[in-house]
This record gives C-alpha cells, structure tokens and sequence, in this order.
C-alpha cells in the first residue's frame, strides 16, 4: 500500500513545480446544439417514429460539416436505427422499454453532441389475420389488422412455408404463433404480441424428431367451433394440442405442465401407422382423431396422460355400415377433413377421400367419444390437386374451388351450386373456414362470425401475387364478400385468425 502511495503522490509533487514555458493560441471551437428531442417517446411497433431535432451551431451556418447517427440498445447489443439527420424509421422491436441516443458530429473537429431519450415501444397488433405464402421458396408471413392495417413480417422464416398456426393461452404456458416450414429447422415460433422470434420449431419439442418435417397442426377445441352454442369455447383457454410431423402425432398437454411437445405417440398395438396430416381435435377427454394410411383405419388418443394411439370408439350396437372405421380399404388416402354443422353436441365430421383417382365422401358423427359411420359415397365433380376446401358451420355442404370460383356442395342431396365467383385472372390457392370469435364484441352471434378465408393468385402487382378475400358463411351457405386486400403476398397457402 505505501508503495502504491508513493508512486502516486511523487508525480503529482513534481508536476506542481513545473513552470509554463510556452506560448499557445486558442480557438473557440463549433459548439453543437440539440433541442426539441424529448426524454420519452411512446411508439407502436411496426410503425414509423419520425422525430426532427433542431440543431444549433455556434461557428457554423449550414449542416454540411455534421454527420448524424441514431443508436438503439436491444437486448445489451447497440443497433443503428438511422445515419440521417431526422429519423423516420418503421420500428420492428419486440414491445418493452429501449434506451436511445442521438448523435451529432462534427466531421471537421471530432466533437459531438448527444441527446439520450427513451422509446416505450407498444405492440399495434391486437387481434387479426395471419397469412402465410410462398415466395422464391422463402417462407412470407404477412399481417391484416383487424382495422385493415397491412404489415409485412420483416425477417426469415425459413423454406416453403407449410401452415401458419395460432396457439391460445394455457393456464401454464403463454401463446405462440408457429410458421411450420419444410427445412432443417421446421420453421419458428413466434411470440403473437409483437410477431418476434421466440424460437426455432425444432425447439417446440422435448426431443426434436430426427426428421423435422411439420405438416398440421389442431387443438382439442377445434370440435367446438362447429357448435353454436360453444363456439366462444373455441378460442378460450388451451388444454391439449397437437402436431403431425413426419406422418407421426406428436401431443402437448398444455392444461398441465407441458411447455413442448412430447415424443411421437405409438399406436396400442403392434402394427404402426402413417398418419394423414389431418388431425381432429376433439373435445372428449380431450382428445384427437387421425386417419392411419397404412392400414385404412382411424385411430384416436384416449387421453393426456397416454402417447398411444387406439382405434377408434364405436358402440357395439352400432352398425359399422356405410363403412368399417377399422378397416376402410386398401388404397385410401385423405385430402380433406373438419368439423361440419353441429347440434346438441352431435359433431359431424366431413372427410374427403382419394382411392386411385376415385373420390369419396365420408361423414361421422362423433358424440362424447363415440364415432358412428353416417355417410360414404362418391364425388362426381372434378377434384384435383389444385382443389381447396371449406365447410359450412350452417347446414350440410361443404365448399371447394374450381379455379376461380367457390362451390358449394350438399351432402343430403348430393349437388353442388356456385356460390361466388373471383376474378378471372385470378386462381384460388387457399381456403379456410373459421369462427374467429372477435374479443371487442361482447354482443356475440355464433352466426355473424363465420368466415370463409380464401387466398388467390393473380398477376403480379410490385412483385405480388396473392390477394385474400374475407367471405361471410351466411345461412343459407350463400357467401357475401366482407374485405379483399390485393397483392399484399406471395402464392398464399395458410390461414390463421390471431388473437
């Protein structure tokens, strides 16, 4: 310590007997000035934050000596909001409190000015549509208000964008929003608030599959927005959900613990399955129900607490006529399937089948864990690969495009009507029905809140080509266009309504 003193103290003593020998000259230097940059700034993400300071110099006349540069510090690490004089930049933070800095140099000298202020960033999402499409194989995620405002997701996604999803709030796990993409990473999920990255898909399961590949996505309430009188049960508090990847069901118990995704559920007996990427969540236990491709029969879980997969309940009484769900033979592949027009919890299930080029009909009727064959029959109307579906929550039928135009088909009568028509040069490649059940309407009507999504490809328009149509679903499955917003995506494949 003394010698730490010593070497500290002799400098200083020396330093003092020393006598000024030179002459200097001084020069006022350019002082800078910054006002009218307030301390704190209230903005709302994704939308532009325009500030004009007013800069002053004392030994200047003009800014062409000044340079300007505008800092942010995100998440410990500083990022450039702007090199201009003013800032007029679209703020793409996630919401929370930013520490800012504006500087003003002056290039001759080296000298500066600052001033710090503070940005409370706010999040101007709330409640709206998410669409997803495709673009030079990238995954575009795209963003309609429910005011019509457009926002456009600014950062990667991934590759071929597959489904975009959004997961309601659990009593133990907040919501999500997953962009299901077919590469490495399987896409990423999202924090629904501020559309910000949360984390890679791969990272939604306990153990990543060793082949990521995600393909659906459903929830055990899907089986009540077909019901009228539970249809705000729909959107309410998540309890289990479900994803098919890789052909395989992977299950989240969402009411309990579970953050992640468990590992891939296994049939009870020893014959395997190949899961067709249509899942159905039902509200019995809750539960979910499958097709299994490789031996034509349905399988569905029992409960939460299980990974197995069983075949599906039936009642001894019940005639396993117009078709066995054990056995729906051989060739059968599902392209379509949701939950039809319901009554007094009977839910009916709509199910579109290829057999070889043959398209079927089938129809069941699920009640409280019970599945009753109802319906099958073949479709004389063209269906390609190309062909979207719907249903209607209103009556029997179900929708599906023809290039350009919307029919309706019904499955009493077995016809089909045109029911709206888009432009010509436009040709439909994404249809979804939803009840979206909006949170500022506290005078809810089950009937005022079904929609029909539809995405369309049409020329290009500043590079593009996909334009979304809000159709309501009306009583009488006649369809009346809500909204249309066009060019504001690429080739669109998937709908998500947001909360």
């Amino acid at each position: 310590m003394k010698k730490f003193l010593i070497y500290i103290i002799v400098p200083i003593l020396l330093s003092s007997c020393m006598k000024e020998l030179g002459s200097y000259d001084y020069k006022e230097v350019n002082e800078i000035k910054i006002d009218s940059v307030k301390t704190i700034y209230n903005a709302l993400q994704y939308a532009t934050l325009n500030i004009v300071p007013q800069i002053s110099q004392t030994r200047e006349n003009n800014e062409s000596n000044l340079s300007f540069l505008w800092l942010c510090t995100v998440n410990t690490e500083v990022d450039t909001l702007s090199k201009e004089r003013n800032l007029n930049k679209e703020i793409i933070y996630a919401p929370g409190t930013y520490s800012c800095t504006y500087y003003v140099i002056d290039n001759n000298t080296g000298i500066f000015s600052l001033a710090k202020f503070q940005m409370n960033l706010q999040s101007s999402l709330g409640e709206g549509l998410l669409v997803l499409s495709n673009k030079d194989g990238n995954a575009k995620l795209s963003y309609i208000h429910g005011n019509g405002t457009i926002i456009q997701y600014p950062d990667y996604l991934g590759k071929s964008g597959v489904g975009v999803n959004y997961h309601p709030k659990s009593s133990y796990s907040p919501d999500y929003v997953s962009v299901m993409c077919n590469d490495a990473n399987g896409g990423v999920i999202l924090d629904p608030a501020s559309l910000t990255k949360r984390f890679d898909f791969s990272n939604f399961f306990y153990i990543p599959p060793k082949t990521i590949n995600p393909q659906s996505y459903a929830r055990s309430q899907d089986y009540y927005k077909s019901l009228p009188n539970y249809g705000s049960i729909y959107n309410s508090t998540l309890y289990s959900e479900y994803i098919c990847n890789d052909n395989k069901i992977h299950m989240r118990y969402a009411h309990g613990a579970g953050l992640k995704m468990d590992a891939a559920m296994v049939p009870s007996d020893d014959k395997g399955y190949f899961a067709s990427p249509h899942i159905l969540g039902s509200n019995y236990g809750p539960t979910c129900m499958i097709f299994d491709e490789k031996n034509s029969r349905f399988l569905e879980t029992k409960n939460t607490n299980s990974i197995k997969l069983s075949p599906i309940t039936i009642r001894t009484t019940t005639i396993r006529k117009p078709f066995d769900p054990d056995n729906l033979g051989a060739n059968m592949k599902m392209i379509f399937s949701d939950f039809g027009p319901s009554l007094s919890g009977n839910a009916k299930i709509y199910m579109i089948f290829d057999s070889l080029g043959q398209k079927q009909f089938l129809e069941a009727i699920h009640y409280y864990g019970n599945f009753t064959p109802a319906k099958r029959f073949k479709l004389d109307f063209p269906i390609t690969s190309k062909t979207k579906f719907g249903v209607s929550y209103v009556t029997p039928c179900f929708y599906y495009s023809d290039n350009n135009k919307i029919h309706n088909f019904d499955v009493e009568v077995r016809s089909s009507l045109l029911r709206y028509s888009l432009p010509e040069n436009e040709e439909i490649t994404c249809m979804k029905s939803e009840y979206y059940s909006p949170k500022n309407d506290k005078n809810q009507y089950y009937f005022d809140h079904l929609r029909l999504y539809v995405g369309t490809k049409g020329p290009a328009v500043n590079g593009n080509v996909g334009s979304v149509y809000i159709l309501r679903i009306n009583a009488d499955n006649t369809l009346t266009l809500i909204s249309s917003y066009k060019n504001i995506a690429a080739e669109i494949v998937s709908f998500a309504w947001k909360k």
